[in-house]
């Protein structure tokens, strides 16, 4: 870990692998993979094809749930306290 670095910066640094095994993703950037629009993402919130958070204020979509949604299958159990230990 760089000193100076954001948490931001921290997590964009990780391989993509380990954030969509454990972390979370934008909206943008789960959009960029599934190559689908932003208003297409929305189109599939509502209709419960992937499901987002809030961490900080930002919605964020959960790794797994990211993965799966990319890949199109059926989304996975989160966690319930967010991922918390």
């Amino acid at each position: 870990m760089a000193r100076g670095q954001t948490i931001a910066e921290r997590v964009r640094a990780m391989p993509l692998g380990e954030r969509l095994e454990f972390g979370n993703l934008t909206i943008a950037e789960v959009c960029a993979l599934r190559h689908r629009s932003h208003a297409g993402f929305y189109a599939d919130l509502k209709r419960g094809l992937v499901s987002i958070r809030k961490v900080a204020g930002r919605s964020v979509v959960y790794g797994p749930v990211a993965a799966a949604y990319i890949r199109g299958e059926p989304l996975p159990e989160e966690p319930a306290n967010g991922g918390a230990a």
